[in-house]
């Protein structure tokens, strides 16, 4: 739902969703190892880390220090900034995705929603989409 209004976004000024203008995918797996490694890290360790650090502490933080909105605001950027090495239009995309589920943890005060919306997405992105194209 997201996606092709930010992509639409990205791409209207001409932005590059990865450094190498010739990468389908963030993670390109080629064998069925890969394939395994990449639903493990996708699916379990990234989400896990990353709710625990940027929405389990920051985004508390932020939220308690700035309030509300702005917390969210600098959150989201954060985590943005924190994706921008992959490449310059992906941050676009994780910017505005990133509220969701930040929303999603701060409503039920756990990290459980919004890892399984992480790893749904993850599933998509580096499992479905690479095998797929």
């Amino acid at each position: 739902m997201v996606w092709l209004p930010t992509d639409a976004f990205r791409r209207a000024p001409g932005i590059p969703l990865y450094r190498d203008p010739a990468q389908r995918g963030f993670v390109r797996p080629t064998t069925v190892w890969e394939l395994v490694m990449a639903g493990i890290v996708g699916l379990l360790l990234v989400p896990l880390a990353e709710k625990t650090i940027l929405r389990g502490y920051v985004l508390q933080v932020l939220v308690q220090r700035v309030g509300f909105w702005p917390g969210l605001l600098a959150h989201s950027v954060l985590f943005a900034l924190y994706h921008a090495g992959i490449g310059p239009g992906l941050p676009i995309y994780i910017f505005v995705r990133s509220f969701f589920p930040a929303l999603l943890f701060l409503h039920h005060r756990s990290r459980y929603p919004p890892i399984l919306m992480h790893a749904l997405n993850n599933v998509w992105v580096d499992l479905l989409l690479p095998v797929l194209s």
